[in-house]
């Protein structure tokens, strides 16, 4: 009445099947659920092509066989695994609803499959499904009826004691918060800046730390075109300048709002109130090369422009700019900002440029998954005050924070 027949698959990919010598019922002509030594198979299906459709014999002239890399519901073709044999996978938790733990306590409490509906705010029927599916899942009636009420099995018994603890650890784990205290904390923040950065926020920085933060430190490095990487990678907390390049996944704070200006001597012999474009283009220029201060958009307005200029120094700093243009009549264009400083002592004074070019934010800049960070916040709340505090921000302030998608 059966015989012996091997199992292909075909070359389309709806018929994908193990080999594998199956009984099967003659009579019929057809595969069904037989067991054949240690393997127990289903009815087989084709798949979508031919649903609801059980493999016919007369289909075995055209299959063709499996090959080694073939699979067949997670199991191997021959040459890699028996498809009769083998361990069984591991169960994977996400077949199991953690809020079952709950169920299980309860019911080990009240011992009462009502009760512990009434206690958890839950129908009987929902507990009663959830203690099916903890049966299934554990293959023991975990619970059963006895006069005293619902008593657990030796194994429920042994789970109770792990599930309580797993319970203890998630409850644990969901109540947990990354916590920063700054009066105790002693953390190096890792902070890219700007010359310009340095001279008019580091000091007030230091002053804020020494008062409130005694135990925080700061790492200084210049912004450059792997400020980026390194905020996404977090080897560096914080950016704090122009940084027009940034991908997706960054955010920005805005701190204030700067604009060029062209800075020269006082007394300079040849230019006055007004500085002209052609007086602009032949008087000689020393030119700031600092990532991170804007002067690209400087670049690319004269580009556009097609203005010409005449540069006798490159600077990587904004240190000894000020005694080229008092003592060598240089023309210099800077930020507004680094403007102020450097004219303070009277020997400069700053003019409008002779072509326009629109203002810029400076801001600062963090990876998007800091922004939550309790110390990361701190230390952004508390450079954006000293902006406000130094009067930078007055009347240009624009403290919204964007995300780059």
């Amino acid at each position: 009445m059966f015989a012996t027949r091997s199992l292909w698959h075909g070359g389309d990919e709806s018929l994908r099947f193990t080999r594998c010598d199956l009984p099967y019922h003659k009579a019929a002509g057809r595969m069904h659920a037989i067991t054949a030594g240690a393997c127990s198979f289903p009815e087989i299906h084709l798949g979508p092509r031919w649903p609801q459709k059980s493999l016919d014999i007369g289909d075995a002239s055209r299959l063709t066989p499996l090959g080694p890399g073939d699979r067949l519901f997670g199991v191997h073709a021959p040459g890699t695994r028996n498809a009769c044999s083998g361990p069984m996978k591991r169960r994977n938790m996400t077949n199991i609803d953690l809020r079952l733990l709950t169920i299980v306590n309860e019911l080990n409490k009240t011992r009462s499959v009502s009760q512990a509906a009434e206690n958890l705010e839950l129908s009987q029927s929902a507990v009663s499904m959830s203690l099916a599916r903890l049966r299934k899942h554990f293959k023991d009636p975990l619970f059963v009826r006895t006069p005293d009420g619902m008593e657990p099995t030796p194994q429920m018994s042994e789970l109770i004691e792990l599930l309580e603890k797993a319970e203890g650890l998630l409850e644990t784990a969901l109540m947990h918060r990354v916590a920063f205290h700054p009066s105790t904390s002693d953390r190096s923040f890792r902070l890219g800046a700007t010359d310009i950065t340095r001279v008019t926020v580091l000091p007030g920085l230091m002053k804020r730390l020494r008062a409130t933060a005694r135990g925080v430190g700061v790492e200084l490095q210049d912004i450059s075109e792997d400020t980026s990487r390194l905020l996404h990678s977090g080897h560096l907390d914080l950016a704090v300048g122009y940084l027009p390049s940034t991908r997706s996944g960054f955010c920005q704070q805005r701190l204030f709002r700067d604009q060029f200006v062209c800075a020269v001597r006082a007394n300079h012999p040849r230019i006055d109130q007004i500085l002209s474009l052609e007086q602009f283009e032949n008087e000689p220029q020393v030119v700031l090369a600092m990532p991170g201060s804007g002067l690209e958009v400087v670049e690319k307005a004269l580009e556009a422009n097609r203005i010409r200029r005449k540069v006798r120094l490159r600077l990587p700093g904004c240190f000894g700019i000020a005694s080229m243009i008092a003592g060598a009549d240089c023309v210099a264009i800077v930020p507004e900002q680094l403007g102020r400083l450097i004219a303070g002592a009277g020997r400069i004074k700053l003019l409008p440029l002779p072509f326009l070019l629109s203002p810029f934010y400076v801001m600062q800049h963090w990876h998007e998954r800091y922004t939550q960070d309790p110390a990361s916040k701190w230390l952004r709340s508390v450079i954006a005050e000293l902006y406000r505090e130094k009067g930078l921000c007055a009347g240009h302030t624009d403290l919204g924070i964007a995300t780059q998608a």
